[in-house]
């Protein structure tokens, strides 16, 4: 299941049981994934949001933004609607 956003990111879930959305960003040849959470409008908005904060900062730290629990475990960070 994907869904293309605003500004053309896909969005989608990574298996047919996953309950979280995903964004993936490759960058260097090295593939990032940021859990979006449920919610598909959350996680749309999120990846557009990802993707601008890429055009001015590197992938680290959009990944401390975006993905601080990625080394500790799955849980996606929260945004207002």
């Amino acid at each position: 299941m994907k869904y293309i956003t605003k500004k053309g990111n896909r969005v989608y879930k990574r298996n047919k049981g996953a309950k979280n959305w995903s964004f993936k960003v490759v960058n260097d040849s090295r593939a990032t994934y940021f859990n979006l959470g449920k919610d598909i409008r959350v996680a749309k908005k999120m990846a557009d949001e990802i993707d601008a904060y890429l055009v001015f900062n590197s992938m680290d730290e959009a990944i401390l933004k975006y993905n601080p629990n990625k080394l500790k475990g799955k849980a996606a960070p929260k945004i207002d609607v």
